[in-house]
């Protein structure tokens, strides 16, 4: 009867709005030798959780990495386009304005490709993995990361192209303050279960903390559930944060698999430096990362140590 952990499955979609306007798009997570950082507890931060002494292992159930930099309205220079071509030449393959983008970031209930609406003041940014986009705006920029076998870590990944967008502001728009950053980090963890012997509801206290899901099995017959989400919102001094999470079924009614999600959203709303912008993100992954690990049970954790996924 027990819930298991699985790698590679058939895909199937868990959708729902971030907060930058994005749908998510949610794939499954891939078998590679991916960084995952877990580990002993040494005190309180942020929000109060535990912080969090790294340790690295090769399975992760992170899939996407959202940034969002936001500053006031700056134009943009007549040759924009070729300066954001030759900054970026060897990070993106492809650049161009929104009238020729056609970015597929999630499907409907027809499973048909939906297309982002972007304006022509808006740059579109692509890798030759297409597994990072990002959009530089007049006012804002947004990075999306999707986690694949090259990712390894925030240190070596996130900042190596954060710190370019960064310099790329500061030297081409002459940005030097920062309104706001925003950190969102989106976790999948597929399994699969016996329908007669469990249900997709009981995997939330299977994988996640007790005291976090207890309240979960209050319903009368949870065979009915297919989906099971919750939304947490925190507040400290500049800082806020949402902790999103749940559990869905297939929709193949046929098949005996669910996806749980941890969706962590931080954001700094106070003006900054732009030298500022890297350690705050550094210190928001890292609260974001407290709960991340608080929100896992110990018998998860102990089976990533372990690496028994």
């Amino acid at each position: 009867g027990r819930y298991v952990v699985i790698l590679l499955q058939q895909n199937y979609l868990l959708k729902f709005f971030d907060t930058f306007a994005l749908v998510f798009f949610i794939t499954l997570l891939a078998h590679s030798k991916i960084v995952c950082t877990f580990a002993k507890k040494i005190n309180t931060d942020m929000f109060g959780f535990r912080k969090i002494e790294k340790r690295y292992y090769k399975y992760t159930f992170l899939k996407r990495v959202n940034i969002r930099i936001v500053y006031d309205s700056v134009d943009f220079p007549d040759d924009m386009l070729n300066i954001t071509q030759s900054y970026f030449s060897k990070d993106f393959v492809k650049v161009s304005y929104g009238n020729d983008i056609n970015l597929n970031l999630g499907v409907d209930d027809t499973d048909t490709p939906t297309a982002s609406v972007i304006s022509n003041d808006t740059l579109l940014l692509r890798n030759e993995d297409n597994n990072i986009i990002a959009f530089i705006s007049k006012n804002s920029i947004h990075i999306n990361i999707e986690v694949d076998e090259n990712y390894n870590s925030f240190e070596k990944n996130i900042s190596k192209i954060t710190k370019k967008v960064i310099n790329f502001l500061h030297s081409s728009l002459s940005v030097k303050k920062i309104k706001s950053v925003i950190l969102q980090k989106l976790n999948i963890i597929d399994f699969v279960y016996k329908r007669n012997e469990n249900t997709v509801n009981g995997a939330l206290t299977a994988f996640l903390n007790n005291n976090l899901v207890s309240w979960s099995h209050i319903f009368p017959d949870e065979s009915k559930i297919t989906q099971n989400r919750s939304s947490i919102v925190f507040e400290e001094n500049e800082y806020n944060l949402e902790l999103r999470y749940g559990v869905v079924s297939s929709p193949n009614k046929e098949e005996e698999k669910g996806q749980i999600f941890i969706e962590i959203q931080s954001q700094l709303y106070k003006d900054i430096d732009i030298t500022q912008v890297l350690p705050e993100l550094s210190l928001i992954n890292d609260e974001i990362f407290n709960i991340f690990d608080w929100v896992l049970n110990d018998e998860l954790k102990t089976r990533l140590e372990n690496g028994n996924i």
